[in-house]
């Protein structure tokens, strides 16, 4: 199974596991992770039921989707999961996030951590002081505990580990959509 660390829906629930879950933790051993897991079929049934519906007679507007990615492998692998469900605009790099962002205003971003130039969290930090409801889902293939937490103090509504999952990234289409 797949985790999906949704900090918009279950933020205060997951830093509730996390505190408990430290009393037990050695700090200096990275390897464990507070999960917290959605039940995948329901969320992608209720994101074909959200495609399929009909708003008088014309289909409803396909959500947008920045992806900010710099490996070309997964920039790929994102494109095919995804392109079917929404409007996909990608960024290889962090200086075309800011004026595709104006340009497009995406529902969502997925946004990788470990950027070429600068920082994902830089790039976090931008988007949530000029849109605060911006909604910025980190991309990482390092899913730890320290990023996690990070991302979510950072202003992040979820975390994507690497490799993903296409329903993991629906999840999030589904939720932060409208």
């Amino acid at each position: 199974a797949h985790t999906i660390f949704d900090l918009g829906q279950h933020g205060s629930r997951f830093a509730d596991i996390f505190f408990e879950r430290c009393k037990d933790l050695d700090f200096n051993d990275h390897t464990h992770s507070a999960v917290l897991e959605k039940d995948h079929e329901h969320a992608l049934a209720g994101l074909a039921n959200t495609i399929a519906a009909k708003h008088d007679g014309q289909p409803v507007k396909m959500p947008c989707v920045l992806l900010v990615e710099d490996d070309p492998i997964t920039q790929f692998m994102v494109k095919k999961s995804i392109k079917d469900e929404c409007t996909l605009i990608t960024a290889p790099d962090a200086e075309k996030v800011f004026s595709l962002y104006a340009l497009h205003q995406p529902d969502i971003v997925l946004l990788d951590i470990n950027l070429p130039s600068l920082d994902g969290y830089d790039v976090l930090e931008w988007i949530m002081d000029n849109d605060p409801g911006g909604c910025v889902i980190m991309f990482s293939g390092k899913h730890n505990m320290d990023n996690i937490v990070k991302s979510m103090n950072c202003g992040a509504k979820g975390f994507i580990g690497k490799p993903f999952a296409k329903d993991t990234i629906m999840h999030y289409i589904q939720n932060y959509t409208a």
